[in-house]
């Protein structure tokens, strides 16, 4: 399955390169013509590609600490939009984000290390979502695990991929 990636910053489509966010510039597309950072002309034009089903947002004036770009998200996950085939990230922090996210009308949330708390609070997440999808995103810069609040981490990679795993095999028997 091809996966499209809207990356938002500041109500527009940007082209994300090597985390370096201060430096992203709109996106310009052949599938946007002259509506440069269109992020709605830009969901349209993946939704109507051949089996694309799911288009993966970051909304990353949340992840970095700002206010959700609440209504852009909302409309991308419209059917004049993308669609309900959205997979959100917009900083959860803890389940209590889960249930605002979901109310966008979007089909999956994505929690990353930047923003999760704890990663304890990965089987709340989960549960919060109620069997919507639940992603997890093991954010890295330079090769280290990233942490908002805490900058990079010395914790290895797989230590922390071998955490995630061991809260989703709580959360998997939460529903058994």
């Amino acid at each position: 399955e091809i996966i499209p990636v809207i990356d938002l910053q500041r109500g527009q489509a940007v082209h994300a390169r090597r985390g370096e966010r201060s430096a992203y510039t709109p996106v310009e597309s052949i599938l946007l013509g002259d509506r440069v950072g269109d992020a709605l002309a830009l969901a349209r034009a993946y939704r109507s590609l051949p089996s694309v089903r799911h288009c993966y947002v970051a909304d990353l004036d949340s992840i970095q600490g700002g206010p959700r770009q609440t209504a852009m998200l909302r409309a991308l996950a419209a059917p004049e939009g993308f669609g309900a085939g959205v997979w959100l990230d917009a900083a959860v922090t803890r389940a209590a984000d889960v249930e605002r996210l979901l109310g966008l009308g979007v089909s999956g949330i994505v929690v990353g290390l930047e923003t999760l708390a704890d990663l304890r609070e990965l089987p709340r997440v989960v549960a919060a979502a109620a069997g919507r999808r639940v992603l997890f995103s093991l954010d890295l810069m330079h090769g280290q695990p990233l942490r908002r609040e805490r900058g990079r981490s010395d914790t290895p990679v797989e230590a922390l991929a071998a955490d995630a795993a061991d809260n989703a095999r709580l959360v998997a028997g939460l529903f058994a």
